[in-house]
Parts: C-alpha cells; sequence; structure tokens
C-alpha cells in the first residue's frame, strides 16, 4: 500500500495514513479475537522504516492520548450496543 501511495501522489504532495500500533502488544490469542493475525500489527519504529522505503518522508507524528484513546473506545462501544439494540 505504501509503494502505492507514494506513487500516486504528486511532488511536494501529502499522504495521510492512521495506522494501529501497540502500546503493549497483546497476547496472540487476544489480538486473534479481535481480527487481527499476528504480525499484522507492526511496531511504530518498523511502520516508519516501511514508510521511508517506499519514499515516504515522515513529516508528522500524532499518537492518540490515553484519554482520547478511551472516548474513542467508549463511543465505539456505544454504537454497537445502539446497533445491538436497534436490531
Amino acid at each position: 500500500m505504501l509503494g502505492v501511495l507514494a506513487a500516486l501522489v504528486r511532488p511536494g504532495g501529502i499522504v495521510v495514513i492512521g495506522e494501529l500500533c501497540w502500546r503493549v502488544p497483546p497476547e496472540t490469542v487476544r489480538a486473534i479475537s479481535f481480527g487481527i493475525r499476528p504480525g499484522e500489527v507492526l511496531p511504530r519504529a518498523e511502520t516508519i522504516e516501511r514508510m521511508t522505503g517506499a519514499g515516504l518522508e515522515l513529516v508528522a507524528l500524532h499518537e492518540a492520548s490515553e484519554a482520547a484513546w478511551e472516548r474513542y473506545e467508549a463511543d465505539y462501544a456505544a454504537a454497537i450496543d445502539a446497533w445491538a439494540t436497534a436490531h
């Protein structure tokens, strides 16, 4: 995907990527229960290495705070609950 994006972006253009990175990798069974295959989520450093290897330049990096992540998870859980209740 990174190589394709690098080939498509115009010179001076910007590619925005939202990538999952573990702060602490879960045990394999838990990751699989979320539909994540072993090795599918890379450490941040390896993700950055792949980006630069594909010809992309990292100009900014934003990591969600614990509070922001908790709000996201709470909103996601509420949306699932609302859908399940409606169906």
